[in-house]
């Protein structure tokens, strides 16, 4: 009959409703969710387009750092994904090498990302790039050099010569002496190649000199450097005669521009000092003296 037709066909899409409900339910059931991000870490597994149950996933640690602990796997288990053991550090690069008359300062440290700086001895200059960077192929660039300063030569000075003119290039350290073949020397006599590729002073000159005037000082006597000729840094000491004190310093020297240096002292004759006595005269009474005759009573 159509009736029974009918009630037949709908409990048969019912059943087929029911059914594929219950499929769907548990096919859902059994997936996990999208993998979790973790830091320092990358997925490795082509993700697939379902993540079912019993699924795993294999992750590495990111460029620059290396396994430390755990394990590298994830599983979907009862719709829900295991946790990652997995833990990264930073890989280490080592020291960043050695230098001849200098060294790598790495208190930064000599981990993945880190710096080392390159630093030369005193009196040494870098000859190439002094930071070199920590990789995750290890450090980059080269070992960079440390060369000795150099000073240009020294200059020559008019009626004067060097006595120990060096052989080559001067270098830190090296100290360059004059003399004057003609006059006094005035200035540094020596010269001494610095740090910074410099002298450390001005060359000295030779300057003609003809001497300083023979002096004396007034109520006073010289008592070093006689005489009677003074040449350049000859000096003399002086004292006061007996009677005077001496006013400023008691040694001069001849000095560059033929004057006596500092200028001479003076002899101030000492004045006496008053000296004012007071005398004190004390009375003391007497009792007078009875006189002969004189009957004193007593009771």
């Amino acid at each position: 009959m159509p009736g029974r037709n009918t009630n037949s066909a709908d409990n048969v899409f019912m059943i087929s409703l029911c059914l594929g409900l219950a499929l769907l339910i548990v096919s859902v059931t059994g997936q996990c969710g999208n993998p979790p991000d973790y830091p320092d870490v990358i997925m490795v597994t082509q993700p697939p387009l379902d993540f079912v149950e019993g699924l795993t996933i294999t992750y590495a640690c990111q460029i620059g750092y290396v396994r430390k602990s755990g394990s590298t796997t994830i599983t979907c288990t009862n719709s829900q994904w295991s946790h990652l053991t997995l833990v990264c550090e930073r890989r280490s690069c080592g020291s960043p090498g050695e230098i001849l008359n200098g060294r790598f300062n790495t208190d930064e440290g000599v981990l993945f990302g880190d710096k080392a700086y390159a630093v030369c001895d005193e009196g040494f200059q870098l000859v190439g790039n002094g930071v070199r960077n920590c990789l995750a192929a290890g450090w980059d660039g080269d070992i960079p050099r440390c060369e000795i300063v150099k000073c240009p030569d020294p200059p020559s000075i008019v009626n004067g010569e060097i006595t120990n003119r060096p052989q080559g290039t001067v270098t830190f350290g090296t100290s360059i002496t004059y003399k004057c073949t003609k006059g006094i020397l005035v200035g540094n006599r020596e010269l001494v190649c610095t740090k910074y590729g410099n002298y450390s002073s001005a060359p000295p000159a030779c300057k003609d000199h003809k001497g300083c005037p023979s002096v004396q000082v007034e109520n006073g006597h010289k008592t070093a450097g006689l005489g009677p000729v003074y040449n350049y840094g000859d000096f003399i000491a002086f004292a006061c005669n007996p009677g005077y004190i001496l006013n400023g310093t008691d040694t001069v020297t001849c000095g560059v521009n033929e004057t006596w240096e500092p200028e001479l002292p003076t002899c101030q004759k000492v004045t006496p000092t008053t000296t004012t006595t007071t005398t004190i005269t004390t009375t003391t009474e007497v009792p007078p003296t009875p006189s002969p005759g004189n009957v004193f009573n007593h009771y």
